[in-house]
């Protein structure tokens, strides 16, 4: 009963609720009450747009101008802790211009305002993100520094200084050009500055290849030619001829003489990059054999010959007799007077053996020859005793005795009268006797008798005077000294091609002069001379010479002997330049007197026989052509190897005419490459401002108009991109083309240089001009 109760009752409290709830809501009428709701509602929307976010892009909107001048700002209006960012977000919390993202960016918009940030806190809080940035660029710049630079160079360039160790020197100047160019690679921040950087610039290709060229190559040139100084070679040279100068000290001297021929050599090998140039390569290059060779035969051992014979004189002489004579001195005081009279006979016999070059010539081989218990006894009985005698008597001293031989006299040379019909030009027919003995032929009669017309000789006349002048040469002088020799001795036939005794006449057979004899005559006596009276007569190396007078059959020349003949070589069976021997034969009187005039042209071993002693010019001919392997391998090499002569003066001509060249090509080498790396820095300059575009367009979404806006320019930009590759490509190529068409002349240069060589090499005739 009371649970129906309960039903019932419920039942009857529902219903009317239920009728009220699906009633409709009556229109209630707005008060100042649901205003102030709404208002409350709108407020906390806005201040919801008062967020990081919004203040960030707020702010990168209004100062979009000043991020592209500088992006850093960026990393400022993207930080929630800026002052900037937290401004903005407490004035758009403030209501400023309504509150809201809209508020907020009509707020700071605002002329006043905006310059009010800028100052107050965007350029503070840009100026504090900066300084740790500045202070890491500060820092990589201050290893950009001459040291530094040097250890980064020492390193990459490592094989290159064990080629050239005065790289090492280069690379330590502070000064030098690839230090100054490192250092300033590293200022202007390449590969991102400091050590680190420099290096991975450098060590890139094509720049390690461009220091080469441009700063490593020349400035180790420059520095290997300031090594090319008299001091420096003076130094190579004694050590290279050190040997020699332990058995002729007066070397030491020749090689401290800047002016010394071997020194000016050495000097010019030096110049010209021998062996890499430097002091290195000019002692790497005179050590090598033949040039070690050439160096002593040409220019040390005719130096050193020059220098003894400037110690030939009379005070030298002097010194050496009192010293050798000593024993003799303290028993004749008087003979001090004697021996430092430079007219008396003793002296001028000392210095006559020193000129000659007795034992190698100079102080020392005049002492050691008249040392020499034979020459001593000599000197004593012909010399010194005859002299002292007069000095003691107080009368003066006799002539000079002439050492002769089989009691032959010397004639007057200046006869009164002269009846040039009474002249006999055949020594045959006065009894033997020798005329124009030294010249070439038999005596005066063969140039007299126009037996040497095919040399184009003028017959020679006999002067008013009764002399007479014929053609001399070297081999003639000593075929003539040597024949007189056998002579002496009573076997004249057995020389090749002498005079043979009365009635001899197996000598005169037909007989080639040159290469046509029996077997076992190459080394007949006297054969070597004959060869090269033979070969100097048909060369052309040939002087005039004056002999007489002889006016009544009774004169001849003078044939004492004087020593042994001045230096030469004689050629063996094939030519001048086969199987050379020493000449050894002694001279007479009458040849010593002959010397050849200024620009007569020598055999280049026949310098003593200058009347200067010096050759101011030497020379090569060659008489032969190239041979067909060569000019298979390079045939242009024909045009340079036909047969002819070449001088010193041509060669060290072409080869400043090369050495003119390169130095042209790397003058011109650097202006090309000045001109491509400013090419190459328009380019770079074009990368960078590209590269800034893009980390501008990166701060935007992928979508973003400005992002989109920026992308399009780089790409419109990039035909200026293709122009400027183009530009430094085409410069390429054209200073490619210019290198190619110069190098034509380079080798053209060379290869007259190369013709000289060869033929100074090959050559059948190696020459000397008197100077």
């Amino acid at each position: 009963m009371n649970k129906l109760l309960s039903v019932i009752v419920c039942t009857s409290l529902l219903g009317p609720l239920v009728a009220v709830a699906q009633s409709p809501k009556p229109i209630v009428p707005s008060t100042p009450l649901h205003q102030g709701l709404e208002a409350r509602q709108r407020s906390r929307s806005l201040e919801a747009e008062c967020n990081v976010m919004n203040a960030s892009q707020v702010l990168k909107d209004i100062y979009d101008s000043e991020i592209r001048s500088n992006p850093l700002l960026g990393q400022v209006f993207a930080d929630a802790n800026s002052a900037p960012v937290k401004a903005a977000i407490n004035d758009c919390r403030s209501g400023r211009e309504g509150g809201g993202r809209a508020g907020m960016d009509r707020w700071i918009r605002q002329t006043q305002n905006r310059q009010w940030y800028w100052q107050n806190l965007v350029s503070p809080a840009l100026a504090q993100l900066q300084q740790p940035a500045q202070a890491q660029k500060q820092d990589l710049r201050s290893q950009c520094n001459a040291q530094v630079a040097s250890e980064v160079l020492r390193d990459i360039f490592a094989p290159e200084i064990r080629n050239h160790p005065v790289l090492a020197q280069v690379f330590a100047d502070a000064n030098s050009a690839p230090v100054k160019g490192a250092v300033n690679d590293c200022l202007v921040g390449r590969e991102g500055g400091g050590r680190a950087g420099m290096d991975r610039w450098i060590r890139q290709a094509q720049n390690r290849q461009w220091y080469w060229q441009n700063l490593v190559s020349p400035t180790l040139a420059q520095d290997l030619r300031s090594q090319c100084n008299a001091q420096v070679a003076s130094e190579v040279l004694r050590d290279i001829f050190a040997p020699e100068i332990r058995n002729h000290p007066v070397l030491a001297q020749v090689f401290t003489d800047a002016n010394s021929a071997p020194v000016k050599g050495a000097v010019n090998d030096c110049s010209v990059g021998r062996e890499g140039g430097g002091r290195a390569g000019m002692d790497r290059w005179i050590r090598q054999a033949q040039n070690r060779q050439w160096y002593w035969q040409n220019l040390v051992s005719p130096t050193l010959a020059q220098d003894l014979r400037s110690q030939c004189n009379a005070q030298v002489a002097s010194e050496v007799l009192r010293d050798i004579f000593a024993p003799e001195i303290r028993n004749h005081p008087v003979l001090a007077q004697v021996f430092t009279d430079a007219n008396s006979a003793p002296v001028k016999g000392a210095v006559n053996d020193c000129s000659v070059g007795r034992e190698g010539g100079g102080r020392a081989g005049m002492d050691r020859w008249i040392r020499q218990a034979q020459n001593r006894q000599w000197y004593w009985q012909n010399l010194v005793s005859p002299t002292l005698a007069a000095a003691q008597a107080g009368a003066t001293p006799p002539p000079t005795p002439p050492r002769f031989y089989q009691g032959e006299s010397q004639q007057a040379k200046a006869p009164a009268r002269c009846e040039r019909s009474q002249v006999q030009l055949d020594p045959a027919k006065i009894d033997n006797r020798e005329r124009c003995f030294g010249a070439i032929g038999s005596g005066c009669k063969d140039q007299a008798d126009g037996k040497f017309t095919w040399k184009k000789w003028p017959t020679p006349e006999v002067n008013d005077d009764c002399t007479i002048k014929v053609k001399v040469s070297v081999g003639s002088i000593l075929h003539d000294s040597c024949c007189r020799t056998l002579w002496d001795q009573g076997r004249p036939g057995d020389g090749h091609f002498c005079k043979p005794a009365p009635g001899d006449a197996s000598i005169w057979m037909g007989v080639d002069a040159l290469a046509g004899y029996p077997a076992g005559w190459d080394n007949k006596v006297c054969a070597r001379e004959w060869r090269k009276a033979v070969f100097d007569t048909a060369q052309d190396r040939v002087w005039t010479e004056t002999f007489g007078p002889y006016s009544s059959n009774d004169q001849q020349d003078n044939l004492s002997p004087v020593g042994n003949s001045r230096p030469s070589l004689l050629p063996g069976r094939l030519g001048v330049n086969d199987d050379l021997r020493r000449s050894s034969t002694v001279e007479r009187a009458e040849t010593r007197r002959l010397s050849a005039p200024s620009g007569t042209k020598l055999e280049i071993h026949d310098k003593a026989f200058c009347k200067s002693g010096r050759f101011k010019q030497e020379g090569w001919c060659n008489a032969s052509a190239i041979t067909a392997i060569q000019v298979l391998a390079f045939p242009p090499a024909a045009l340079f190897a036909q047969p002819g002569c070449s001088n010193t003066s041509e060669l060290q001509g072409s080869q400043r005419s090369v050495a003119d060249w390169e130095a042209w090509r790397d003058k011109r080498r650097a202006e090309m490459n000045r001109v491509e790396a400013e090419k190459q820095a328009y380019i770079d300059a074009w990368h960078q401002w590209a590269q800034a575009k893009y980390r501008e367009a990166y701060q935007y979404w992928p979508v973003d108009p400005r992002r989109v806006a920026i992308e399009a320019e780089v790409a419109a930009a990039r035909v200026d991109e293709l122009a400027r590759n183009t530009a430094l490509q085409t410069a390429r190529a054209a200073h490619a083309a210019e290198m190619a068409a110069a190098e034509v002349d380079h080798q053209r240069r060379k290869l007259v240089v190369w013709a000289i060589e060869t033929k100074r090499t090959n050559a059948s005739e190696h020459y000397g001009v008197c100077e």
